[in-house]
């Protein structure tokens, strides 16, 4: 209900949100040509690599890619990353690459999950469901975005898992301690 609230607020209040929002479905806008020309490049990649993919070098990607683009698009888009974390890790990773990326993910997912059902103070329901958070927009921007490629967010996503896993070994070896000790 807060982030519903918050997005009609936003909507309402700032036109710069306004726009950016009215933006997503215009066709007419540029960013949004690119990018589905750059997904369907990128998906026409993976059907080729479905396996293992084409790898992550930037510059080799940007000349397969632009290989692709050449089939199909106008020369005037971009040659890039897909601007979808999904779609990089299918053409760059294969079907391999993406389901451990998968597999990855949903592990801290379930350990925020975990740490918030193993939470005995308000603090530490707070920090597990503020790691959650943090992910669901990481997950959801993906959609639209290569959020691991940039690396500040990668290294602030890393920076997370790697607080929250602390905290939840923390708190297992607390319950595991108070589950052990004689009555």
């Amino acid at each position: 209900v807060a982030l519903i609230a918050a997005v009609i607020f936003s909507y309402f209040g700032f036109e710069t949100f306004q726009n950016r929002l009215n933006s997503v479905f215009d066709m007419n806008y540029d960013g949004n040509i690119h990018r589905l020309y750059l997904w369907k490049a990128n998906w026409l990649m993976f059907l080729d690599h479905p396996l293992w993919g084409i790898g992550f070098e930037v510059d080799t990607h940007r000349e397969i890619v632009g290989n692709y683009l050449n089939t199909f698009a106008p020369h005037t888009i971009m040659r890039s990353h897909p601007h979808s974390t999904y779609l990089n890790y299918l053409s760059g990773l294969g079907i391999f690459g993406f389901i451990f990326l998968m597999l990855f993910l949903a592990i801290n997912i379930k350990n925020s999950f975990d740490g918030i059902q193993l939470a005995q103070t308000p603090f530490e329901r707070c920090f597990f469901w503020g790691i959650l958070g943090a992910q669901a927009i990481l997950l959801i921007g993906g959609l639209t975005e290569c959020m691991l490629e940039d690396i500040e967010l990668n290294h602030q996503y890393v920076f997370y898992i790697a607080a929250q896993q602390a905290y939840l070994t923390h708190l297992r070896a607390k319950l595991a301690r108070r589950e052990s000790a004689p009555l």
